[in-house]
């Protein structure tokens, strides 16, 4: 199932984009949940969740001809129900005829519940208006990068209107005052020195001074970690680190190539794509189509990966109270696994200190080390879980998929 759902009343004509699938093993039972997956950005599109992370689809490029193949390790084999959806509108498929883009978070959170209502009762793919096909199952909201955000914003709004069972974030931004650093992560993966990080550490605590007066934009908080990738070159070098996957390089002042394959997806849904690359012949309009989301064309909404922020998002707020699962990619450098420490462990919840007190082990995706090494290390308690996953970058799920679907099982099981 796909299509547009309202996300206001009254008439308004803002909209947003989703893609439901069934579970692989194509059971009715209740006890299969539902997990609802949003990117960040913010203004990223959640179809590179879909085509390039952890849904059931890949799209492959032959050639000159498109091909669509089977994701073996998608979600929706947990089993459960997957759902995929382009927020807020003016992101990916969703739109507003009028300019009517959210301004803060209470709009963004108001405008999604909005959307769930809609996709629970009048609208849901059975015509059931009591939609309980689907409302008595466990529901889990996930997500990566700016979804670090939106969602425990999300869930505070929606946890005192209706039930949820937890969530799962994955490199989650989600407090700028431990996050726009990354002088300590950098050190660890030996892209700078000692003297480097001083500095680095000099300017972070400016930075954090800047953000405790309200002072959201600030250009020193911004240069944190663009410092750290412009002088990864070195003299007369023409590639710099990528700031998604320390592992990775990039061509100094080209295009974003991370993630692989985002062009693709661009192409496959909005027609735009480089002249430097290969021509490839798509009828755009006949994808949106089949997939019931014409009505973006008509709206003058063309799909991009990712789109100017409609709204700044900087303030935290945490949804805590459901299992909560924070994952990082031990490689990433924007949302880094030291940021993304310091965060939980500053989270002002009653078993913090128990939390923090807690020692961190080895976790194996399968639970028999048969490969003769961990997938990563967890730290929890209770209902707080911070798993630090080995060999993977900014988006988990591409990197290490079968680690990420054997992660959710244990979530959401």
């Amino acid at each position: 199932w796909a299509g547009h759902l309202p996300a206001e009343g009254n008439g308004s004509d803002k909209k947003l984009f989703y893609w439901l699938f069934e579970p692989s093993n194509k059971s009715s039972s209740d006890e299969i949940p539902l997990i609802l997956w949003i990117n960040g950005g913010p203004g990223c599109s959640s179809m590179d969740g879909l085509w390039l992370e952890n849904g059931p689809l890949r799209l492959k490029v032959e050639g000159t001809s498109w091909k669509i193949d089977v994701n073996p390790y998608s979600w929706h084999n947990a089993p459960a129900w997957l759902l995929y959806v382009d927020q807020p509108v003016g992101t990916g498929l969703s739109f507003t005829r009028n300019g009517n883009y959210c301004k803060n978070d209470f709009e963004v959170d108001r405008d999604f519940h909005y959307f769930l209502e809609e996709f629970f009762f009048p609208n849901t793919p059975t015509g059931d208006e009591s939609a309980e096909w689907m409302m008595k199952r466990p529901l889990y909201f996930s997500g990566e990068s700016h979804a670090g955000h939106y969602i425990p914003s999300m869930m505070d709004f929606i946890l005192k209107r209706n039930d949820g069972n937890g969530a799962a974030i994955g490199n989650g931004w989600v407090d700028p005052y431990h996050q726009y650093a990354a002088a300590d992560a950098a050190y660890g993966y030996g892209i700078i020195g000692m003297s480097q990080r001083a500095s680095l550490e000099d300017k972070e605590r400016s930075c954090q001074s800047q953000l405790k007066s309200g002072k959201y934009d600030s250009n020193v908080c911004f240069a944190l970690l663009d410092d750290i990738v412009d002088q990864s070159f070195g003299k007369n070098g023409h590639t710099v680190v990528s700031q998604y996957d320390s592992r990775l390089w990039e061509q100094k002042g080209s295009a974003r190539s991370f993630p692989l394959g985002h062009k693709d997806v661009e192409t496959y849904l909005g027609g735009a794509r480089s002249q430097t690359q290969i021509p490839l012949v798509v009828n755009y309009k006949e994808v949106l189509h089949a997939i019931h989301a014409e009505e973006s064309i008509d709206a003058g909404q063309t799909y991009a990966e990712c789109t100017d922020p409609p709204y700044y998002a900087l303030a935290h707020q945490d949804g805590l109270g459901p299992h909560m699962l924070f994952f990082n990619g031990i490689n990433d450098l924007i949302c880094n696994h030291v940021g993304n420490e310091k965060v939980l462990d500053a989270l002002p919840w009653n078993r913090n200190n128990e939390y923090m007190m807690q020692a961190r082990h080895a976790w194996d995706s399968e639970n028999n080390y048969v490969h003769g090494r961990p997938d990563g290390y967890i730290k929890q308690y209770e209902n707080l879980s911070f798993l630090k996953v080995l060999e993977s970058g900014h988006m988990v799920p591409m990197d290490q998929p079968s680690v990420a679907l054997a992660m959710m099982k244990t979530l959401v099981y």
